[in-house]
């Protein structure tokens, strides 16, 4: 049968037919251009490079399902994960880049996806567990609660307590919590007080403390013509500009259209000066008027006339110049028409600046008082969450005193009890008692603070003292909690690890040659550039198992065991390495089961059938073999339809390799 032919498998169609699972390209390399800055010098090469934590980028494909397992929201937990190496393997590397993986795609499921978007992460260095590591994981998580969510860490602090101390101590306890409490709740109160202050006061301020006001810089740059408009209407005093806001502000507290009516209305005759531009107005009128009537009626020239013979010459040389009232009656009504628009002159010379002023000013408490808005609203919202917080503790303090007796007022001590001095007993069982509580609270929904999932890493858990590792593990082993640890198998030993590690991650040497370049300086590391394009909306983990998958890993499942946790390590392991071998399935499920639950001499027998040169050579076992072996190789030849080459075989190892916990004493895997 031809590699290509697969009608006749002796296999569901839903396995041949699956789509093998695709890993993501690496990503591309720089070139020598792309080291070449805007000005056209090249960068300047390091010439040493520290033994410090880097991303490498050979592992971004499995660290991106890494990530994803911890966050996902169909992952039941706890889930522990340990990043497996020598000394200098760039374990360290490899969980600051996971690390960055799952905060950046914590950040983008909040967009939506399968993923939850509220994790606390907290890193932990293993030097720091080296002595009552319980009582520092427990000090720490409290510490990073604290600085998300004050209320929730301290509800959870107050449970370790009561489940530890003494009625007195927790009455004791709950009086310091409610005094700090009435303490914050004072002091959020008077800073209320003072936003709402600033909010009332912020037009006075705008206008007269602000010196880079926009009606400041208005007034100041107009100072001459405004000074002058207010020195005619005799309103400047010694300081214009003070007058000038002044004006400004008293038209801003009348606010409204009918205002600007009446500010103009009133600098037509309120002002001085005006009343008399509008009387000698009224003056010419009547004078235009009087003109007018002499130059219609002529009774008055005849009056003259008749009265003797001396005042006929002047009725005769009046008679014959009638026509200068008319210019006169003009000319009156040209200098009343002149003094109105006087009167006009001077009022809009008044009037504009403080109409502009006004607009800027509004501008200036817009912009402003938007910020102190949302301040209010924020500080107004934290001042009664704080009311509430008080009232509840208020109540909690008059159960404890009341369960305490007469002695709850005595003495003082801290809260939790392991942040402070006291027997190792105490401090453990208040550890413990606190990662019970927060475990129980997220369970229950995160009770109000949000908080989903909790990602503990470990860098060095080899440096906890003794067998403080598996006291670790049993702490962080609670739901809601994803713990994360680099350690170094030959120090901790194989058989530990496996029993506080679910997910096992060995980092291998990866490009040499790559990382000689960024080394040098020759090409330029992509840090966080993957965790930055993570797609938070699907995730590989979902890529559905098909039912010749599933049958296969069934067949396989007694290789894997006998023991239930085997089994399941070997699934769990099978659904997070297929991206890594999508051509090699069915060696790679035979190699994970062997890994899982192969004993020395099996694993050493199908190590010794991968000797030869021929990648294309059928693998064929050992006669000294067991039935195990040989029933799990037919069922992986029987899924994939053909007889596994060599080369399937050690590309399946080698894959398996990475998701193990390495080499066990006498094993050659």
């Amino acid at each position: 049968m031809s590699e290509t032919d697969t009608t006749d498998r002796r296999i569901p169609p839903s396995f041949a037919e699956f789509p093998k699972p695709t890993a993501a390209a690496p990503p591309p390399a720089v070139t020598r251009e792309a080291q070449v800055g805007a000005s056209g010098s090249i960068r300047r090469q390091r010439v040493f490079a520290a033994d410090a934590v880097a991303a490498p980028d050979a592992l971004s494909p499995a660290l991106a399902r890494l990530a994803e397992l911890a966050l996902h929201r169909g992952a039941e937990t706890p889930v522990s994960i340990g990043l497996l190496g020598d000394a200098g393997s760039g374990k360290s590397s490899v969980l600051a880049a996971l690390i960055r993986r799952i905060e950046a795609l914590a950040k983008a499921a909040a967009a939506g996806g399968p993923y939850v978007s509220q994790a606390l992460v907290l890193q932990v260095n293993g030097h720091e567990l080296a002595d009552e590591a319980e009582a520092v994981l427990a000090a720490r998580l409290h510490q990073a609660l604290e600085r998300r969510d004050p209320s929730f860490a301290q509800d959870c602090a107050a449970e370790a307590v009561h489940s530890t101390s003494d009625p007195r101590a927790l009455a004791r306890a709950a009086n310091e919590r409610l005094d700090q409490a009435r303490g914050r709740l004072d002091s959020e109160r008077q800073a209320l007080e003072d936003v709402s202050a600033r909010r009332a006061r912020l037009v006075d301020t705008v206008l007269y403390e602000t010196a880079g006001s926009q009606v400041d810089a208005y007034a100041r740059s107009r100072r001459g013509g405004i000074e002058s408009a207010l020195r005619t209407f005799g309103i400047a005093g010694n300081d214009p500009i003070r007058a000038y806001k002044d004006e400004v502000n008293s038209l801003a507290q009348r606010r409204g259209g009918s205002s600007r009516a009446g500010l103009a209305l009133r600098s037509l005759y309120a002002y001085r000066g005006q009343t008399r531009w509008l009387v000698l107005a009224i003056v010419f009128l009547a004078l235009a008027w009087g003109f007018g009537y002499l130059e219609r009626d002529h009774a008055w020239i005849d009056s003259i006339r008749g009265s003797g013979e001396r005042a006929r010459p002047l009725a005769e040389w009046l008679q014959a110049h009638l026509s200068w009232l008319a210019t006169l009656r003009t000319g009156a009504i040209v200098l009343a028409i002149l003094c109105v628009l006087a009167n006009l002159w001077r009022a809009f010379r008044f009037v504009q600046p403080v109409f502009r002023g006004t607009t800027l000013l509004d501008r200036d408490v817009a912009q402003r008082g938007q910020d102190l808005d949302s301040r209010l609203s924020h500080q107004t919202r934290r001042v009664d969450n704080l009311a509430r917080d008080v009232d509840a503790l208020a109540g909690r303090a008059a159960e404890a005193e009341k369960r305490a007796g007469d002695g709850a007022g005595q003495g003082a001590i801290e809260l939790p009890p392991f942040h402070a001095s006291g027997s190792d007993r105490i401090r453990v069982e208040s550890a413990r008692a606190f990662f019970a509580s927060v475990s129980n609270r997220l369970a229950q929904g995160g009770a109000g603070s949000g908080l989903q999932r909790v990602i503990i890493a470990i860098d060095g858990l080899e440096a906890a003292a003794g067998r403080a590792s598996e006291s670790i593990a049993a702490l962080l082993a609670r739901p809601a909690f994803v713990a994360i640890m680099t350690a170094d198998p030959a120090r901790i030993g194989t058989d530990r690890l496996a029993r506080i590690i679910q997910v096992p991650f060995t980092v291998v040497a990866a490009d040499h040659t790559g990382l000689v370049e960024r080394l040098l300086g020759r090409a330029a590391a992509s840090g966080s550039a993957g965790a930055e394009t993570m797609d938070s909306r699907h995730s590989s983990l979902d890529t559905p198992v098909s039912d010749g998958e599933a049958e296969l890993l069934a067949a396989l499942a007694p290789l894997a065991g006998p023991a239930p946790r085997g089994v399941k390590r070997f699934v769990n392991l099978y659904r997070l390495a297929r991206l890594d071998a999508p051509d090699d399935l069915a060696p790679l499920a035979f190699m994970l089961a062997l890994d899982a639950g192969g004993r020395s001499d099996e694993i050493a027998a199908v190590d010794a059938s991968l000797a030869g040169g021929d990648e294309r050579a059928p693998f064929v076992l050992q006669q000294s073999a067991g039935t195990r072996l040989a029933g799990g190789l037919s069922a992986a030849e029987q899924a994939e339809g053909k007889k596994l080459t060599l080369g399937s075989m050690r590309r399946a190892r080698d894959v398996a390799r990475t998701w193990s916990f390495g080499k066990g004493e006498g094993e050659a895997f």
